[in-house]
């Protein structure tokens, strides 16, 4: 019966079932093909997001390292005031706070007239500037007979040894010679010349201020409080007024020294930020301090010079490289650069320490 019913339905024709066949197979590929291209898209974003990710990782651990890290190339005691000590910016007031203030101020701020005395509980040390034996006996020979001895000439100054304050006191005496004709002449040996022409400091003082504020970075107000703990108030504008002439005092020895250095076959350069304070200006300017340092003598001495410029133009590099004959080793600043484009005999030669950072970054 039902073998019966099934041979009475009607059979499609071969051609139908086979068409639609090849249809749904032409469907399935396309929705496969589809399907295909966005998981190529898929996984082109994962990929991109990953290296993004990756990068994001990088950067965070790169601050880290900055803001948490020990690094030591950095300078750790460098002052804001490490120059300039008399720019930084005076703090505002009210004016009802000033105009009470003021007669106070005026009073502990007007300075004395005339030069201190140094203070007579501070010990001393006599240093005699006499004629050596030659020049007295022709002196004598001259005079008739031995020098009449009518008065000393004394001046003081203030000298710093570790731990204490000194006075050096300057005697230089004064002769009176007889003439052919009995008139007298007043003559008084040399006595060496003092750093600083007028100045009531010693070359131990300068030395000890230069040395504690740029070697020490001690500001200039702190050394002014420990000179006054030792036994002598030294004011912060007269220790930034000596710190400026002894710059000029050594300035020709300074222009020895670059001049050294320059001389040097191999020659290694780098600069580094400072921090300068301006009058009138609550940010900081960023300025630079250059190193040079000479290698390569037969003598072994390494002379070492430096150039302090507001911003990193390449006038300062150029003006110093610009005689150079020889290797220099520094990073690939374009100053640098530009220096062995314009001169024949400077041959640059690339710093490992700036290398290595680019491979300690992706390490």
């Amino acid at each position: 019966m039902s073998n019966t019913a099934a041979q009475g339905l009607p059979t499609p024709p071969p051609n139908l079932r086979e068409s639609q066949l090849r249809a749904a197979v032409a469907e399935r590929d396309e929705v496969i093909t589809q399907q295909s291209q966005q998981l190529v898209q898929l996984q082109s974003t994962v990929n991109e997001l990953s290296e993004q990710l990756q990068r994001l990782k990088d950067q965070v651990l790169e601050a880290q390292r900055k803001h948490f890290g020990q690094s030591s190339e950095r300078g750790r005691y460098l002052q804001e005031d490490l120059f300039h000590p008399l720019e930084a910016p005076i703090p505002e007031q009210d004016e009802e706070e000033a105009a009470a203030q003021a007669p106070t101020q005026r009073r502990k701020t007007q300075p004395p007239r005339g030069r201190r005395a140094l203070p007579p509980e501070l010990p001393r040390e006599t240093m005699r500037y006499d004629y050596d034996d030659e020049t007295r006996a022709q002196l004598e020979a001259q005079n008739g007979g031995p020098l009449e001895e009518i008065g000393v000439e004394v001046t003081e100054t203030l000298e710093y040894a570790p731990g204490h304050l000194y006075v050096k006191r300057h005697e230089v005496p004064k002769y009176a010679i007889r003439g052919d004709q009995g008139e007298r002449t007043i003559v008084s040996p040399p006595r060496p010349s003092p750093p600083i022409p007028g100045a009531q400091v010693g070359a131990s003082l300068l030395a000890h201020t230069v040395i504690s504020k740029f070697a020490d970075h001690l500001p200039l107000n702190r050394i002014s409080q420990q000179l006054a703990r030792d036994g002598y108030d030294v004011p912060r504008q007269r220790l930034c007024d000596y710190v400026l002439l002894s710059a000029s005092v050594l300035a020709p020895l300074a222009d020895l020294i670059r001049q050294d250095a320059l001389a040097s076959p191999v020659l290694h350069s780098d600069d580094t930020t400072v921090p300068q304070l301006e009058k009138g200006r609550r940010q900081t300017r960023t300025c630079r301090l250059w190193l040079y340092l000479g290698r390569g003598r037969e003598d072994g001495i390494i002379p070492v010079f430096y150039d302090y410029t507001t911003n990193r133009s390449q006038e300062g590099p150029l003006e110093h490289l610009r005689d150079y004959q020889g290797y220099l080793q520094a990073d690939a600043y374009a100053g640098y650069l530009n220096a062995e484009r314009t001169q024949a005999a400077l041959i640059w030669c690339a710093c490992w320490s700036h290398a290595r950072r680019s491979f300690e970054k992706i390490a």
